[in-house]
């Protein structure tokens, strides 16, 4: 399997990020498009990702003020990062 553009830059910010890469911000109302690129690396066991909003600690009171959402990637603890930078120049085929 080959990585496209968007999954090789989300494994280049977490290798640059030494295992830690934010997502830029987003609408929260829109679709997210990212979510498609993100899930085959999870599902390879790679990354391990997790949804933020704007505001820390959502709640009933404080639901109406969340306006943007993003994506935090961690690598998974299996991986390291040398075979991280070999993914992202050969491809899964490793």
């Amino acid at each position: 399997m080959q990585l496209n553009k968007i999954q090789k830059e989300i494994l280049k910010g977490v290798i640059k990020g030494k295992g830690y890469y934010k997502t830029p911000k987003v609408p929260k109302d829109t679709n997210d498009k990212l979510l498609n690129h993100i899930l085959p690396l999870y599902f390879k066991d790679l990354i391990i990702f997790q949804r933020e909003y704007n505001i820390p600690f959502i709640g009933p009171v404080n639901a109406h003020k969340v306006t943007h959402k993003y994506y935090v990637i961690t690598m998974n603890k299996k991986v390291n990062l040398k075979l991280l930078k070999t993914i992202v120049h050969k491809g899964f085929n490793v």
